[in-house]
């Protein structure tokens, strides 16, 4: 339903190790139970470009889509395949970096970082032309509105310390990719299970 809030949990796995990357969504059109074409929305404008940036080591394992405000709209998918390099692959705690820009000035900006990096992608921590390019997209796909059909999504920033009369969810202004980070809770043996 229009104004709604979601969140998507985007699991997947690298050498064996859990990495989880948390999304959310206002549904700016469409009707009611919008969470099962938010996935596919996802699937489409988000989990094809990644793809394209990741080893094959790294494994996409499941999608978990929560309306917020519905307690039961909600969908989930497992996954199957991997990523679409075929190289070795960097450790798992090594990540490209995105910033997500608020809107508001008041609060925070967002990121995301993806595991999954393979070695041919990268030379001395810069992305290859080719990995640049598959970047730019998957960027633009983080910062767009993505639809399924007739419903539409806004990606949000959740503010995790709201001011009082603000907003839970921030709107993003743009998304911006970084550079090759890592990520040290995906640092061996610090990683939540699923």
């Amino acid at each position: 339903m229009i104004g709604n809030n979601f969140e998507l949990k985007f699991r997947s796995k690298m050498y064996g190790q859990n990495l989880l990357n948390i999304f959310y969504y206002e549904q700016t059109a469409g009707g009611a139970f919008g969470a099962d074409l938010l996935r596919a929305a996802f699937n489409q404008n988000i989990l094809l470009p990644l793809r394209a940036v990741c080893s094959d080591q790294w494994k996409p394992y499941d999608i978990q889509v929560q309306n917020l405000d519905n307690g039961i709209d909600f969908a989930l998918q497992m996954y199957a395949g991997t990523g679409n390099v075929g190289a070795d692959g960097l450790p798992s705690h090594d990540a490209w970096s995105f910033t997500y820009v608020n809107i508001d000035h008041f609060y925070r900006s967002g990121g995301k970082r993806f595991g999954g990096v393979s070695e041919s992608s990268q030379t001395n921590g810069v992305p290859t032309p080719t990995a640049l390019a598959n970047l730019v997209l998957l960027e633009v796909g983080l910062e767009s509105e993505i639809g399924s059909g007739t419903a539409l999504y806004q990606p949000r920033i959740q503010n995790t310390v709201p001011v009082v009369g603000g907003n839970i969810y921030n709107g993003v202004a743009a998304v911006t990719f970084g550079f090759l980070s890592t990520q040290n809770t995906r640092k061996s043996n610090t990683a939540p299970g699923f």
